[in-house]
């Protein structure tokens, strides 16, 4: 993680998500403009998408919906071998002119 000592209002560029809960493979979502909601029929990924937010940010597993090995995309149930063993989340976060960037 990169620190960034510059004042002053922050926000999200983009997230990126490799196997994470329902998005399966690697996912650029972004860039976002100011946003302060999350908006989307049932099932498409918005509770989701908080939960990537929250888990780069550092919260707790328990605090989130579900256990460790929930976060791992399930799509490959019928054949246990092509399950994913891993996921990655990345969160793009602008301050100012500056570009702090944590995985």
């Amino acid at each position: 993680m990169v620190g960034i000592r510059q004042q002053g209002p922050g926000r999200i560029e983009q997230i990126e998500v490799e196997d994470f809960k329902s998005y399966r493979g690697r996912q650029v979502i972004g860039p976002f403009s100011n946003f302060t909601a999350v908006i989307g029929p049932n099932g498409s990924g918005k509770s989701n998408l908080m939960d990537a937010i929250s888990f780069v940010l550092g919260v707790r597993t328990q605090h989130l919906r579900g256990s460790l090995k929930e976060l791992l995309y399930k799509g490959g149930r019928d054949d246990p071998s092509a399950a994913p063993t891993r996921c990655m989340v990345k969160l793009v976060y602008v301050t100012g002119e500056r570009l702090c960037v944590s995985d």
